[in-house]
């Protein structure tokens, strides 16, 4: 069935990481293939911390950025945290995307015995399945639970299982999960290979790795393709969800325009956008589109109908705004972009709870954009 051959990612250039200066990693698909995930496993190695602390290892300590390129020009960069765990962007779709990860000390799995039972969380009984034997989902209660019981001033290894997304099958029809992967070849009408897009590389910034009790020391890195063998047509254009990183800064409460930072490009369809701050609360936005009113909605109304319409809100906090038009993850029910009809996105910014003044500067505009690869 299509999407589901599955092979090892083999051309992977992993330099020693350096001491003090940031390192390149990359993982270069196989080509001439229709690709749907990538799946890496990531094992990342943090020393004891010569003190009554617990080694925790986090993917923030090795990698700075991922960044999707096609032959040599960036289609999508996210960092880390951005990416993966509870509140990544990942778990807004769904939140068994969210990455996994195991921990090991000693070379034994760290676990615990827990229940499922609601009570269990309130109070500290611990009676049922066993936790850890197996990955557990990124930023889970699970995962916090196992973190609270590692050892003291102990090495400690995490293997992180990160899923990177082109088509994805959960909330969308089987058409539309085959329409969002991507062709890497063309093919004319007999089924032969004509033409590829060029090289498609995950580039991963790397952090330097400095020697010392509580730094990580080591860093393992594979990863499987979930692929078929569909090629787009010759002559065709081939489309990809474009994610991009940009920021607006600001100076005061109130309405930002956030929606200048975006290219506005005839024939692509605005995905969502997912707005954040570092601290202060984001309380509404207002969306227009020429003179038309797209969405004048609170954070609270947001947040609800997102949840109505089966995104996961979960691990959204009143410092994030997540703007969703493809609720179906079908790239045809975007927001069609149109250079004629300027865009604007107003976001309100309020103070959090308990604060009497601004917390943060900026905001992150993170993007998806369904066009022409770049």
């Amino acid at each position: 069935m299509p999407l589901e051959l599955n092979m090892p990612v083999v051309k992977l250039v992993t330099p020693a990481l350096q001491a003090a200066q940031p390192s390149i990693w990359t993982a270069e698909m196989p080509q001439n293939i229709n690709l749907g995930k990538f799946l890496a496993q990531v094992a990342i190695t943090k020393l004891a911390t010569g003190a009554a602390t617990k080694s925790i290892p986090l993917l923030t300590d090795a990698f700075q950025s991922f960044t999707w390129k096609i032959n040599g020009t960036p289609n999508r960069t996210r960092l880390p945290y951005e990416m993966f765990g509870a509140t990544g962007e990942n778990a807004v779709d769904e939140k068994n995307n969210s990455g996994t990860v195991q921990y090991f000390q000693g070379g034994n799995p760290i676990t615990i015995v827990g229940s499922m039972t609601p009570a269990a969380y309130g109070n500290g009984v611990v009676t049922g399945r066993t936790i850890g034997l197996a990955p557990v989902l990124i930023g889970s209660f699970e995962d916090m639970m196992l973190q609270q019981v590692l050892a003291n001033n102990t090495t400690t290894v995490a293997v992180f299982g990160l899923p990177f997304l082109f088509s994805q099958d959960f909330r969308k029809s089987y058409k539309a999960a085959l329409a969002m992967a991507l062709p890497s070849a063309f093919a004319d009408a007999n089924g032969n290979v004509t033409g590829n897009l060029g090289g498609v590389i995950l580039e991963m910034a790397m952090n330097p790795m400095p020697a010392g009790a509580g730094q990580f020391s080591a860093v393992g890195f594979a990863g499987n393709v979930e692929y078929d063998n569909t090629n787009a047509a010759q002559g065709s254009t081939i489309r990809l969800l474009k994610e991009k990183r940009l920021s607006k800064g600001y100076n005061a409460l109130g309405d930002i325009e956030v929606a200048d930072q975006i290219k506005n490009v005839a024939g692509e369809a605005l995905q969502f956008v997912l707005l954040s701050s570092n601290g202060d609360y984001l309380t509404k936005v207002v969306i227009k589109q020429g003179n038309g009113n797209k969405r004048t909605q609170t954070w609270e109304d947001n947040i609800l109908s997102l949840r109505t319409s089966g995104v996961n809100v979960d691990g959204i906090s009143r410092s994030q705004f997540p703007i969703i038009w493809d609720r179906t993850d079908d790239p045809t029910t975007g927001l069609p972009m149109d250079p004629n009809q300027e865009l604007s996105i107003v976001a309100t910014v309020g103070l959090a709870q308990g604060q009497g003044a601004l917390v943060g500067t900026t905001i992150q505009i993170n993007t998806g954009i369904y066009g022409a690869v770049e």
